[in-house]
C-alpha cells in the first residue's frame, strides 16, 4: 500500500491526546496527497473510499493498540461530511 506504516506512525504521533481515525485520515489526505492517491488508484470496484479508508482504519488501530491508546467506539464526520463509525483514541 503506498500509505506507509511509518507515515501513518508520524501522523499518529502528532495527534492530539484525543483523537479518531477519521482525523488520521484527513491527515494523510493533506499531508500526503501522493501515496493517498496512489492508494486510490490501486481499488477497484465500487467503494473505493470506503475500501481505503477501511484498511487504513486497520493500520490505525493496530498501531494504536501497540502504543496502548485507549479506545472507544465513536462516531464523526469522515472525509465527505457524513457521519459515521470511527474508533476514538486516547493516548
Amino acid at each position: 500500500m503506498p500509505v506507509s506504516i511509518s507515515t501513518i506512525k508520524k501522523i499518529i504521533g502528532a495527534m492530539p491526546e484525543e483523537f479518531d481515525s477519521h482525523d488520521v485520515i484527513k491527515q494523510i489526505m493533506h499531508r500526503h496527497q501522493r501515496a493517498y492517491a496512489d492508494a486510490l488508484v490501486e481499488k477497484t470496484g465500487r467503494n473505493l473510499f470506503h475500501k481505503l479508508h477501511t484498511e487504513l482504519g486497520k493500520q490505525i488501530t493496530e498501531i494504536c493498540n501497540d502504543l496502548g491508546y485507549a479506545r472507544e467506539e465513536s462516531r464523526s464526520l469522515d472525509v465527505f461530511g457524513q457521519s459515521s463509525r470511527c474508533i476514538r483514541w486516547h493516548k
